[in-house]
């Protein structure tokens, strides 16, 4: 099977890894940054990229490695540079409002929808991870493990956790 070229992939996956990351920072412009630097680095890496079938879960590591690393820094100095190195190559921002509106009406939506995500935001990230993954992406176990990189049984023992830490924050007091 060939490579598909690196435009097909990021046209094929671009809305589920915005979505991923959109449900861990639960902010818009935030997810773009985001978004944007997993793309790149996913580009920057892809000639080296040899599973055309792992795309989307080598996608979600790199997603889920931007959402971790935000947490862990103040600037994003790689956006800044790709401004810089590609300027006058970036994407039409014609599309951003419609893209803003759709995302924030998705999120408003159901007010059980925003209980669950500000609940998670008390969760560590190893539960945040894999309870976005499987309920919010609707990735199964297998995927989840790819995308992780972790055994069967590790997944399923972080979600059993995680739901069960998650259903104790959303009881009324």
């Amino acid at each position: 099977m060939n490579k598909p070229e690196f435009e097909d992939v990021y046209e094929t996956n671009y809305s589920k890894i915005f979505n991923y990351i959109l449900h861990r920072v639960r902010s818009y412009e935030l997810t773009c940054d985001l978004v944007s630097e997993a793309f790149l680095k996913a580009y920057l890496s892809y000639s080296k990229f040899s599973n055309p079938e792992m795309v989307l879960p080598w996608l979600y590591r790199i997603a889920g490695n931007e959402v971790n690393q935000h947490y862990r820094r103040k600037s994003t100095r790689l956006m800044d540079q790709l401004s810089r190195d590609y300027a006058g190559q970036l994407p039409d921002p014609s599309n951003f409002l419609t893209e803003k509106i759709q995302a924030e009406e998705a999120i408003i939506k159901n007010e059980q929808f925003v209980q669950v995500s500000r609940a998670m935001t008390d969760l560590s990230t190893k539960y945040q991870e894999v309870l976005s993954l499987k309920y919010f992406e609707q990735l199964t176990i297998e995927e989840i493990c790819q995308v992780l990189n972790k055994k069967e049984g590790t997944i399923k023992s972080l979600l059993s956790r995680g739901m069960k830490k998650l259903r104790t924050l959303l009881q009324p007091e």
